[in-house]
This record gives structure tokens, C-alpha cells and sequence, in this order.
């Protein structure tokens, strides 16, 4: 747990070239790096964050932080939590360049130092009214087939970005929902009335190897929405 109170630069890191391994025997809350008590920015580099639990159904993430105005930044690290590796659960955690072993981020948000990977789909021309349809990577119209793209190594999903030309018009609302294998997840994204973009950026989804990623659209009766393009971030 991080009691600091200061704010130091990026090129100070407070801890850096560590292996920290936590192993429960289970039951109660248990963290790698927790950051909870004071507003500060905590650093690490180059480390090993591990959790192991012998069971139990209680809490084990490898990094949180759950204070309002504190900043964890974990940059060239391994982390591995059960529950997740990392949440974001109040305040800011920033990744850069390091490997979420489970690619479990408590089904939150959370910054990355650098930008990361992204797939883009877009529709050239008007949605259709009142309807569910499905987008293809790239650049074509929607379609009343689910496309699928088969991911071919494990990853989260966040940052879920929609612009428009035109917006749904008064008393419209469209949304755009990230699929796994068929299924709703919670990463999804709406316009209404005059809107012309949004993003959600507070939740994310974890996909394993051979998952299948996919983009729905369900458009209110009366929408006006226009050439659309849809981003996803992929760390």
C-alpha cells in the first residue's frame, strides 16, 4: 500500500527492477500495489507484480487504484492478479509497454502511455431506421450478418470511439455494442439528438485467443445518422 503524498516526474519512479509475489492462502482483499489513502502519483518500472490464491471467492487484483486524484503508472512490467490484473477504480492507472497476464482489467477503463492498437469500422452512407445491423472492418455497409474477426492472441478491449456526420436527430438514440462470440458485452457507445460523436473510455472487455470480435449498431425508427466511423483500442 502507497502512503506518498507528492507528485513526482515521470523519470522518478518510486520503486523499479523488482519481483513483488503476494500468495493467499485465501479469503479477505488482497493486492500487489494498492493505491487508497492520499492524492499522489505513484511510478514503477521494470517489475513483476504476482498474486497467487490457494481459493477462496474474495478479491485478488495485482494493481488498483481507488483514490480520487491519485495516479498509479506502471511502465515495462508483468502483472497478474485472479479477480484481475489491474482495476481502475477510482483515479488514473496508466500502462505502458507491459503485460496484463490475464488480460483482466476488473471490467474498467484505464490510460495507456502509448497509443495503442485500434480496428476501425465505418458505413459510407445512412444507417437503416428502427433496426439492428452489423458492421465490416474497413469501410462498407452494414449488414444484417454478424462479421466476425477471430483474435489470434489474448487482449482487452477499451476506449470505444464513435463519429458521425450527422447526428440521430431529436428524440433519437443509436448504440453501437462490442460483441465476444455472439454475445452483447458491456462496451458500448450511443449518440442522441444532435450528438456527432462520443466514446466510451470507462470500460473494458477481455478477449481470449480464438475469441470472436464483432460490432452491432441498433438504430432508433426515426435516425438521421450519417457516414459512421467506429474505433476500438486494443492493449
Amino acid at each position: 500500500m502507497a502512503f506518498i503524498t507528492g507528485n513526482p516526474l515521470d523519470n522518478v519512479d518510486a520503486i523499479r527492477a523488482s519481483v513483488i509475489t503476494v500468495k493467499s492462502a485465501g479469503l479477505g482483499t488482497k493486492r500487489v500495489l494498492l493505491v487508497n489513502t492520499n492524492a499522489h502519483r505513484f511510478n514503477c518500472r521494470d517489475y513483476n507484480f504476482l498474486l497467487t490464491s490457494a481459493g477462496g471467492s474474495d478479491s485478488y487484483i495485482g494493481v488498483e487504484v481507488n483514490q480520487s486524484g491519485s495516479q498509479i503508472v506502471v511502465r515495462a512490467s508483468t502483472i497478474q492478479g485472479i479477480t484481475a490484473d489491474v482495476s481502475q477504480t477510482a483515479g488514473t492507472l496508466s500502462i505502458g509497454t507491459s503485460n496484463l497476464f490475464n488480460s483482466n482489467a476488473n471490467n474498467l477503463g484505464f490510460s495507456t502511455v502509448l497509443q495503442p492498437s485500434t480496428i476501425i469500422w465505418s458505413d459510407p452512407g445512412s444507417l437503416p431506421k428502427g433496426t439492428i445491423r452489423f458492421y465490416r472492418p474497413g469501410s462498407a455497409a452494414v449488414t444484417t450478418t454478424e462479421i466476425f474477426i477471430r483474435l489470434s492472441q489474448k487482449c482487452l478491449l477499451k476506449a470505444l470511439n464513435i463519429r458521425s456526420l450527422t447526428g440521430p436527430g431529436v428524440s433519437n438514440t443509436d448504440t453501437w455494442t462490442i460483441r465476444k462470440n455472439g454475445i452483447d458485452t458491456p462496451l458500448s457507445v450511443s449518440l442522441s439528438g444532435t450528438q456527432t460523436s462520443n466514446i466510451n473510455n470507462t470500460t473494458s472487455v477481455s478477449f481470449q485467443v480464438g475469441d470472436s470480435l464483432s460490432l452491432k449498431v441498433t438504430t432508433s425508427a426515426g435516425t438521421n445518422v450519417t457516414d459512421t466511423v467506429i474505433q476500438v483500442d486494443i492493449f
